[in-house]
């Protein structure tokens, strides 16, 4: 595995999370381990392939409601 610097800072943010791509042919649950400008860590059973487009929802914590990513 080859580390690299990361560009941007990191932020220690869990929260659940479902996410899709046209691979799968349902939503899946996963965890958000830390989030940053440059993306978040995603934690789940099934993960996406690299380059494939993510749809995500993220359970926003505070106001109780769905925030929609791609």
């Amino acid at each position: 595995m080859m580390f690299q610097e990361r560009r941007y800072a990191r932020y220690q943010y869990q929260a659940p999370v479902l996410y899709k791509t046209d691979r799968f042919t349902l939503w899946k649950a996963g965890t958000i381990l830390d989030i940053s400008l440059g993306g978040i860590l995603l934690s789940g059973d099934v993960l996406p392939s690299e380059g494939e487009t993510l749809n995500i929802r993220i359970a926003n914590l505070i106001e109780g409601t769905l925030i929609m990513l791609q």
